[in-house]
Parts: structure tokens; C-alpha cells; sequence
């Protein structure tokens, strides 16, 4: 790719001999590509420049690290889930790497992406078996009822016994424990049974603490899609709650709101919705859930469009006078809205005039309905 070919200029200013992988190779380049076995194997220093596709996904693992040289350097600014990290995390524990550079994480979502360096475990029993039973921060503050950054509060204390009465009684309820000293936590013994356990009483715990209940109906609904729009209400009242940017996210989650009531009248906004989840690496690119002809082309027009725009390669005036159009053509719009609504208030008034009428309730809507559209049927 793009930044691939920019990193190779710049590493060569190093005087550095580069070699490269690529699936797709640019043969009027003069770099030497050469298949992932001989790059692991030859490389003093890899960075990963790649998309993340389900090809891709754990490209680095046990298997691909122990072909690398010992001592290598790995810089890792592309995504995330290139790398296993458990994977990397025990190798970095063996000395494989020299060092590891990662401008990007696996499930780096779940933090605030503020500055940790100064943090340290206090109860590293507790998060060592957090980590092994795969409870992630977003789970554990859903079962409790509180936000991410509490539950990082929470394991910063010296242990279980510190942690407020409510939470540590439902700790103790998760882990089947009944105190939270570190000997009781130390002797569990993480076994298949146990495991399943532990996620059967997280899952209930989760669906019997949120309060979603009490606003949604979720009759009619399976368990997938049940769990999509907790997940979302979840997030949503995430951004609502964070004071460093609340006022941008307030208008960012009400024009989604927008959107999601627009969505049936205009298809593009699926499109819009679809290319954004492939573009952060959340979908295949090559997979259409909508019309696929019509997705194409508006990914491929969409891509033209954020590319321009990324690369300001359109001039300040031109972009003016687009904008000027789009603007005069939403106002058009609302006219035109105005007007019909203004018209079918009239229609209203005289429909309930020949009926002898003052206003629409429940007993009349249904006659006064059918009046308005013989009223309009008059005109055509």
C-alpha cells in the first residue's frame, strides 16, 4: 500500500536494506518482495502495513514468531488485530523481541486511550485470573453496573476486600467465593467446568443488572439482537457520560438518531454505514448485507470522495460553491416540505368544516382520514 511504499523511502534514507511482503506485488517497483517465511526469517526490524481481513487476522502468532530472527524489532501501526497478543505477550515474556512497538492494540476499543504508564496492578491475583478467564473490562463493568473507568479504579485497590460492599458481593457472587483474600483467589483452579460456570453467571448477572428492561421491549427479539442493542445502549450512554467531550458526542449520537429515522427513505445511509464498518476493519470489504450493485458503486464513489478530501486535492473555491448547491437545495427542500404540511392543514381545516367539526379525536380521525382524501382526490 500507499504508506507501505512511503515507509520503504524512509527506512532506505537509513541506509536500511529493505525486503517486503505483499499479496498483491507492485512489479514496476523495485523493491524486493519476497514471500512471509523468508521476511520472518531475514528481518532484523518488520512493520506491518495491512488492512485487517479475515486473512490477515493473527498474522502474527506463536507460529509466525518463532520463524523470526531472535532479537527482531516489531512495529505494528496498522491494526490491531494483526497480532495475537497473547501470543506476542509470551514471547516479549521469553526475550524473542528486542523490542515491540504498537501504535495499535486487539481490542484497544475496551480503554479510554489515555496515558496508563503510571498504573500499576495492586491486585495482580485478582487480574491475572481476570485475564485467564477472558473477562474483559466491558463485560466486568456491564455484570457490575458501572463504567470502565471505575472498574479500572476498582483493580487498583490493594485487593477484593476494598472494593465497595455492593460490587465485591457480586465479585464474590461471579468467582463462587466468599472472601477475597488473595490465598482464596490464588487456589481456584481455572478448569473447563469452572469457566463454563463463571460464564453462565456472567451472562445472567449482565442480563439481570441492566435496567434496559424498563425502557425496551425486547419481546420479539433473539438473542443476538438482544444482545446488539444492549451493546448499543451500553456505548451510547458511554459517550453520553464522558465530560472531556460530551457536547461533540451529544450531536454526534443524535444526528446517528437522525440517520436511523431517515434510514428507510434513504438507502444510501446503509451504504454510508457499511462502508464506514469495512473502513475500520470491522467487516470484510468484499461483503454487501444491502443491494450489492448499488453498494459498489457508491463504495467505490465514496472512496474517491474521502480520498480527495483526505489528500485536499480539491481548491477552497470549488468546494465553496458545492457547498453553496448543498445548501440551496436543502433549503428548497424544507420549502417544499413546509409548503405541503401548510397545505394539508388547510386540507384539515376545511375537512373538519364540512363535517361539522372543531378537531380530530379517537371517535372521528377515521371519517375525518377519509375526507382528506376526497378533498384531495378534487384537485386531480
Amino acid at each position: 500500500g500507499k504508506i507501505g511504499k512511503c515507509s520503504v523511502n524512509i527506512l532506505r534514507g537509513f541506509g536500511m536494506k529493505v525486503i517486503a511482503y505483499d499479496a498483491f506485488p507492485d512489479k514496476s517497483s523495485d523493491i524486493e518482495y519476497v514471500d512471509l517465511d523468508e521476511l520472518y526469517a531475514r528481518s532484523d526490524v518488520i512493520t506491518l502495513h495491512c488492512p485487517l481481513f479475515p486473512a490477515t487476522k493473527h498474522m502474527i502468532n506463536k507460529e509466525s514468531i518463532a520463524k523470526m530472527k531472535d532479537g527482531v524489532l516489531l512495529v505494528n501501526s496498522s491494526r490491531g488485530g494483526l497480532i495475537n497478543t497473547e501470543d506476542l505477550l509470551e514471547a516479549v515474556k521469553a526475550g524473542k523481541f528486542r523490542g515491540v512497538g504498537l501504535d495499535v492494540c486487539e481490542k484497544e476499543h475496551e480503554y479510554f486511550f489515555e496515558d496508563r504508564s503510571n498504573i500499576t496492578d495492586k491486585d495482580p491475583v485478582l487480574n491475572e485470573l481476570l485475564q485467564e478467564l477472558g473477562i474483559s473490562k466491558v463485560r466486568l463493568a456491564k455484570y457490575l453496573g458501572v463504567s470502565r473507568q471505575m472498574v479500572y479504579n476498582y483493580l487498583e485497590l490493594e485487593n477484593i476486600n476494598k472494593w465497595p460492599k455492593e460490587k465485591k458481593i457480586l465479585l464474590f457472587k461471579l468467582l463462587d467465593i466468599d472472601d477475597g483474600d488473595d490465598g482464596t483467589i490464588g487456589s481456584i483452579k481455572v478448569t473447563t467446568d469452572y469457566l463454563m460456570s463463571v460464564e453462565s453467571r456472567l451472562n445472567q448477572g449482565v442480563k439481570s443488572i441492566s435496567d434496559l428492561d424498563s425502557y425496551f421491549d425486547f419481546k420479539g427479539l433473539n438473542k443476538d439482537e438482544q444482545t446488539l442493542l444492549g451493546d448499543i445502549t451500553y456505548l451510547l450512554k458511554e459517550k453520553m457520560l464522558d465530560e472531556s467531550q460530551k457536547q461533540e458526542n451529544y450531536y454526534t449520537i443524535l444526528y446517528l438518531y437522525h440517520m436511523l429515522q431517515s434510514v428507510d427513505n434513504v438507502p444510501e445511509i446503509k451504504y454510508i454505514l457499511g462502508y464506514m464498518s469495512k473502513t475500520t476493519g470491522f467487516t470484510n470489504p468484499e461483503e454487501y448485507k444491502f443491494n450489492e450493485d448499488k453498494q459498489f458503486i457508491f463504495e467505490g464513489i465514496l472512496y474517491s470522495a474521502l480520498t480527495l478530501y483526505n489528500n485536499g486535492g480539491a481548491s477552497r473555491g470549488k468546494l465553496a460553491e458545492s457547498h453553496k448547491r448543498f445548501v440551496q437545495e436543502i433549503e428548497q427542500k424544507n420549502e417544499e416540505k413546509l409548503s405541503r404540511t401548510q397545505q394539508l392543514n388547510t386540507i384539515k381545516v376545511q375537512a373538519l368544516r364540512e363535517l361539522g367539526y372543531t378537531e380530530i379525536n379517537e371517535s372521528n380521525a377515521q371519517e375525518v382520514i377519509e375526507k382528506i382524501a376526497e378533498i384531495e382526490s378534487r384537485k386531480v
